[in-house]
């Protein structure tokens, strides 16, 4: 008798696969920036990248102002 097993319950199956949205989202990002800018548009993908802590930092903080230190 086959085994089976949900994968849609397993943590590291989730986890895997927010990774590679997150990934195909920034190669996005970076894909569309070169053809429109070439090596200009490029230049901005630190920017882009620096975002992704955004996320983090709304989740962990207690005050606006704490997000404003991530602008600066």
């Amino acid at each position: 008798m086959p085994i089976t097993i949900d994968l849609a319950d397993c943590e590291m199956y989730k986890d895997g696969l927010l990774e590679g949205e997150r990934r195909g989202l920034l190669e996005g990002i970076e894909g569309m920036l070169e053809i429109k800018y070439a090596d200009e548009g490029l230049r901005l993908m630190g920017s882009v990248r620096r975002l992704e802590g955004l996320k983090d930092l709304i989740k962990k903080s207690a005050s606006v102002e704490e997000l404003t230190t991530f602008f600066l």
